[in-house]
């Protein structure tokens, strides 16, 4: 009797840990040679590098040229 009551209570105890393994939430796989999406060290806000950018008047005076 107490057998089966030490196998129903270890039963008990691994479907618990099993059913408490499957919580959570959802895991995105990036692998470590390709670039994380998001802002970085050396990234702006939106996650892309900028290297020069104009902006300003010098800006729209470039852009009315160019549409000219």
């Amino acid at each position: 009797m107490k057998t089966l009551q030490v196998i129903i209570q270890a039963g008990v105890l691994i479907a618990g840990l099993t059913l408490s393994g499957c919580g959570g939430e959802a895991y995105t796989y990036v692998p470590d040679h390709e670039l994380k999406p998001g802002p970085g060290l050396v990234t702006g806000e939106d996650g892309e590098l900028t290297i020069f950018r104009s902006t300003g008047r010098d800006f729209q005076q470039e852009q009315k040229k160019e549409e000219n």
